[in-house]
C-alpha cells in the first residue's frame, strides 16, 4: 500500500519503504493527480495542469509518463479507460495527507478536539506553497481553504486549549508571513521572535531590536537552561548569543561551548555570536562559523556604545525569508555539516576517506544549487544531506 505526502516535500513510501522517482516531472504529474482529489481529471484537464510543468510535454509523451509511472513504478494509477478521469487508485492508497488534512477539517465540530486539532496541525512537514505561482496554487484551493479554516478553528479555541496544541508553534514557523497565526502560536507582536542570549547589556539590545523582533531575553546561563527545557525554542526564528556569558569563571565561554553549540546539534535555528572585543582573525572567525553552524561573529559594543548597525544587521540577516537570505543561511549549515566531517576525519573519528570525499561532492552539488537559484531542489537535498551527515558526526564526536 502506498503512502502519499504533499503537505511539504513531496514523499512516497511503498509499505515502510521510501521510494524516490527518477525526474521532477514525475513526482510533478503524481502531485496534481493528488491535488485533484477522489474526482480526479480529465485527459485535457491533466494536459493543462502540466503545461507549465518542465518544458510542458504533448498529449503523446504524456501518456507515455503516465504508463511509465504505472508500469515501471507501479504507483497507483488505474488505467483512464477504466474511469475516464486521472485518479489515485484508493485500493493502493493507504493514505494522502492532503485528503486526510480535508476530510479532517471538514469533520471538526464547533468545539473541537485540541488533540484532533494538534494532530491535523502536525499533519504538515513544511510550507509546499513557497515559490508556487498563482497558476499553480490554483491546484492547491482545497487545502489551503480547509487549513484556513482549522486556524479559525485554532483562533476560537480558549487559551487553555490553545496552550495545548504542541504543533501550533512548529506550524507556525512554516508559515512565518502570517503574523496572525505567530499571535496564536505565543508571538503576541506577530514579529520574528529572537533569542538574546545576554547578561550586561539585555535592555539596551532589547530597545535596539524591539521594534522589529519579539525579544526572548535569558539574562543567565539558568534561564537560557528554563528556555530550552520548557519547549520556547519551537517558536524562536533566530538568536544572538553573548559569547563569554559568564564571568569571572574559567569556563566563561558558555554562551559558546553550551548554547551555540546546542542550538547547532539540536535545532535549525540561526545563530549569531556577540563579544565585546571580537580580537580574532578572519580565519579564526569563520571557523568558529563553521563549528558552531554560525551566521556571523560580531562585535556588541563599539566605543563604549551599543553596536546597533551590527546588531539590526546580523538579526535582520538570520530572519530574511528572501531567496538571498535562506541561500545564505543554507550554505552556512552545509558548511558546518561539512566541516565536522572533515575533523572526524583529521582526528580519527571518522567513518573513512571515501565517506568524506562523498560528503565533499554532495555540499558542492548543494553549493552549486543554490547559486543557480533551486531552491526547492537544495532544500530537499540539505534536509537528507544534515540527516546523513549531521547526525552521524554527532555520534562520532562524542
Amino acid at each position: 500500500m502506498w503512502t502519499i505526502r504533499i503537505l511539504g516535500e513531496l514523499e512516497l513510501s511503498s509499505g515502510d519503504e521510501r521510494v524516490e522517482l527518477p525526474g521532477a516531472v514525475y513526482g510533478q504529474t503524481l502531485l496534481v493527480i493528488a491535488l485533484a482529489g477522489r474526482t480526479g481529471l480529465s485527459q485535457s484537464e491533466l494536459h493543462r495542469a502540466l503545461d507549465d510543468v518542465g518544458s510542458g510535454c504533448t498529449q503523446e509523451a504524456l501518456q507515455r509518463r503516465l504508463s511509465d509511472m504505472r508500469n515501471k513504478w507501479d504507483l497507483p494509477l488505474p488505467h483512464y479507460r477504466e474511469r475516464k478521469r486521472y485518479t489515485l487508485d484508493e485500493e493502493q492508497v493507504a493514505s494522502v495527507d492532503a485528503w486526510e488534512f480535508i476530510d479532517g477539517v471538514a469533520a471538526l465540530a464547533a468545539d473541537a478536539d485540541p488533540q484532533e486539532v494538534d494532530r491535523l496541525l502536525r499533519l504538515w512537514r513544511g510550507n509546499p506553497l513557497v515559490d508556487v505561482d498563482e497558476r499553480a496554487r490554483k491546484r492547491w484551493r482545497a487545502v489551503v481553504d480547509a487549513r484556513r479554516r482549522l486556524i479559525e478553528v485554532v483562533e476560537a479555541m480558549d487559551p487553555a486549549g490553545r496552550g495545548r496544541l504542541s504543533g501550533l508553534a512548529a506550524h507556525a514557523a512554516m508559515f512565518s508571513e502570517d503574523r496572525a497565526l505567530a499571535r496564536l502560536a505565543g508571538a503576541p507582536t506577530g514579529k520574528p521572535r529572537l533569542l538574546v542570549v545576554e547578561d550586561q547589556i539585555m535592555d539596551d539590545i532589547t530597545s535596539l531590536l524591539e521594534d522589529e523582533f519579539e525579544i526572548v531575553p535569558a539574562e543567565s546561563f539558568e534561564r537560557w537552561c528554563e528556555l530550552r527545557d520548557d519547549g520556547t525554542l519551537e517558536s524562536i526564528q533566530a538568536a544572538l548569543i553573548d559569547r563569554h556569558l559568564v564571568k569571572d569563571r574559567p569556563d566563561d565561554s558558555l554562551g559558546t561551548i553550551k548554547v551555540a553549540e546546542y542550538l547547532r546539534l539540536h535545532t535549525h535555528i540561526p545563530a549569531t555570536l556577540m563579544s565585546v572585543d571580537v580580537d580574532c582573525s578572519a580565519n579564526r572567525q569563520l571557523e568558529l562559523c563553521q563549528k558552531y553552524r554560525l551566521m556571523d561573529v560580531i562585535r556588541k559594543e563599539r566605543n563604549g556604545r551599543v553596536n546597533e548597525d551590527g546588531l539590526i544587521a546580523a538579526a535582520r540577516a538570520m530572519t530574511d525569508q528572501s531567496p538571498r537570505g535562506r541561500r545564505e543561511r543554507w550554505r552556512r549549515s552545509v558548511d558546518s555539516v561539512l566541516f565536522h566531517v572533515q575533523q572526524a576525519e583529521l582526528f580519527g573519528r571518522g567513518l573513512g576517506r571515501q565517506r568524506l570525499l562523498t560528503c565533499e561532492d554532495e555540499r558542492d552539488a548543494i553549493v552549486r544549487l543554490l547559486g543557480r537559484g533551486e531552491l526547492e531542489q537544495a532544500e530537499a537535498r540539505i534536509a537528507r544531506f544534515t540527516a546523513e551527515y549531521g547526525q552521524s558526526t554527532a555520534a562520532a564526536m562524542l
